[in-house]
């Protein structure tokens, strides 16, 4: 199988696509132009950001390549279209959007007085947060299904605190304690965004919350290898798993079996390039890793319903 640099791919605005893919999570936090001392922003060791002023962030990035992170964004003000994996969603003044891990976000529309605030937390943070809790896990398979939720005033007040506390703490003075204290605040202010947003899902807690954490797992793994191991019988060896179990697992929780969500992901993956960079057909297929161009065209259109070029020409920028 052909191997392909990601450093020949590049974004629309000719950028370099190997490079953003290898650090998404930090050049999401930091923006590029994110100054430690900024009132707009905190870091908390690589693992939460609490941000405001998304306006700017998002006028500097318009396309964002599967940040590894869950992004929770309130809209304070305004109106904002934007894609997630594809999907439109039209936002505006009261809308909570969460943003589960892997998903890729384009931004359609930003509009002139628009604004909002958000939280970004690491996979890692959320996963040590929540493994023991299935309606958690419920919570947070819902919000990959549903993630735009219309909130009502007093909700929107409450983030808008959670919000100011925490990027509040992020600016004290350095302490021994403040890196706990402030990841204690972030672990109270999950299940505080839970019960507001509870209420706007229907939670049907899982039987087994270890399925969802092998899901989350598994999607974890899909991410980092999709390019080079598409076969079900490798992420079950990396999960200790066998390869049955998995499959049966990962369609007990999203409704698909394993070798299916990874076709889709895959898909999702080819839906994106074709649509958002100028590379050829064949870069894409080999920067995916299919054996030739004709392979990666059967496979799309199997999935995706018509080939790469006609998806192009009708969906492309």
């Amino acid at each position: 199988m052909q191997e392909y640099e990601e450093e020949n791919m590049q974004d629309p605005s000719g950028k370099d696509l190997g490079a953003a893919k290898r650090s998404l999570a930090k050049d999401l936090f930091q923006f590029q132009d994110l100054e430690e001392n900024d009132a707009n922003w905190g870091l908390i060791e690589e693992d939460i950001l609490v941000g405001r002023n998304l306006k700017h962030a998002i006028e500097e990035h318009a396309v964002i390549h599967r940040p590894d992170f869950l992004f929770i964004a309130l809209c304070t003000r305004g109106r904002v279209h934007f894609k997630i994996d594809g999907t439109l969603l039209k936002v505006s003044k009261g809308s909570l959007v969460v943003v589960t891990p892997g998903k890729m976000i384009e931004i359609e529309h930003l509009g002139k007085d628009s604004n909002g605030i958000g939280f970004g937390i690491s996979r890692e943070f959320i996963y040590n947060v929540i493994v023991e809790y299935s309606n958690l896990w419920s919570l947070m398979l819902q919000a990959e299904k549903h993630p735009h939720i219309r909130l009502e005033g007093k909700e929107v007040k409450a983030i808008v605190n959670l919000h100011s506390q925490l990027l509040e703490a992020s600016h004290l003075p350095e302490h021994p304690f403040k890196t706990e204290m402030i990841q204690n605040l972030m672990r109270a202010a999950i299940y505080q965004l839970a019960m507001l947003v509870e209420p706007h899902m229907e939670i049907n807690p899982l039987r087994e919350s270890r399925d969802f954490a092998l899901y989350y797992r598994f999607s974890q793994l899909v991410a980092q290898n999709f390019r080079k191991n598409r076969q079900v019988a490798f992420y079950a060896g990396k999960l200790c798993v066998s390869p049955k179990y998995l499959s049966a697992a990962i369609k007990g929780v999203s409704g698909k079996t394993a070798n299916r969500w990874i076709d889709e992901y895959v898909t999702v993956e080819a839906r994106n390039l074709l649509r958002t960079s100028s590379n050829t057909i064949r870069q894409i297929s080999d920067y995916l890793n299919f054996p030739d161009a004709s392979f990666f065209t059967k496979f799309f259109k199997k999935n995706a319903g018509m080939t790469p070029k006609a998806y192009r020409e009708k969906y492309g920028r």
